[in-house]
């Protein structure tokens, strides 16, 4: 979704403890700047390399979290997604 007048794109994701999700950013405008925010009752875990559980950091309930890209290394796959437990959206606000 974008806001009207806007370059900002909202992206909501379904994501569930089962495995990791990709998260993957709008591919019309470059990403500089990605906030996730966590609106579930739970726990969201995010890796920049599903497979590296070094790059894991951690979105508690009900908080959000900004991270910053290089516009040289922007990649359709931002980041990848797990919910601690329960089902639901997780959504990403990307501004260029």
């Amino acid at each position: 979704m974008a806001l009207a007048g806007s370059s900002i794109r909202i992206i909501t994701t379904p994501i569930d403890p089962t495995g990791w999700t990709l998260i993957s950013g709008p591919t019309d405008i470059f990403v500089s700047k990605v906030t996730v925010r966590n609106q579930q009752a739970y726990d969201v875990y995010i890796r920049a390399d599903s497979a590296d559980p070094t790059t894991q950091d951690t979105i508690p309930a009900n908080f959000e979290r900004t991270f910053q890209f290089s516009r040289s290394s922007l990649q359709a796959g931002l980041f990848w997604a797990m919910s601690s437990q329960g089902t639901g959206p997780l959504v990403a606000v990307c501004n260029p």
